[in-house]
């Protein structure tokens, strides 16, 4: 996932549909992310333990990560109005 990111608006249901195929695409790709930060973590943490170190690129790594999530929930609000909007469109 890249560091940029611009809030996409979504036309119609198969512009959410391809939404969603990227989004899949992004979490699946978040998920490895989490894992390898997680176990950095635990990593520096057990030499902060042995020698008193500060894992200061790892919170930052994390705050990254974090940020990539807000931003695909933005995502997933985002499809979701746009479904809305949709559906009452269809259904008047």
């Amino acid at each position: 996932m890249s560091p940029e990111h611009t809030d996409p608006t979504y036309k119609d249901a198969v512009a959410v549909v391809s939404g969603l195929e990227r989004l899949s695409d992004d979490l699946v790709e978040l998920i490895a992310e989490i894992g390898t930060a997680e176990r950095n973590l635990y990593q520096d943490l057990a030499e902060i333990q042995a020698r008193g170190c500060a894992p200061a690129a790892r919170i930052e790594e994390l705050d990254n990560l974090r940020r990539q999530l807000s931003w695909l929930a933005g995502d997933v609000e985002r499809m979701r109005a746009a479904l809305t909007r949709e559906g009452t469109h269809h259904g008047s």
